[in-house]
């Protein structure tokens, strides 16, 4: 539907495009932009021995 249009599919064609465009860019966006952004604001790793972010040690 969406590589050519048939006749008697006026409105299934640009309804397609739109759907597979959603598709593509939600993909693209699940497995580039999700993951970046996490990396650059998510929550630091924590590493062998140290405390977790608003917790303290006591003596």
């Amino acid at each position: 539907v969406v590589a050519g249009e048939i006749p008697g599919h006026e409105i299934e064609h640009p309804m397609a495009v739109v759907i597979v465009g959603g598709l593509v860019t939600s993909t693209l966006l699940n497995l580039f932009v999700v993951p970046s952004l996490y990396l650059r604001f998510g929550r630091p790793h924590i590493g062998a021995g140290a405390s977790p972010v608003g917790e303290r040690r006591t003596r």
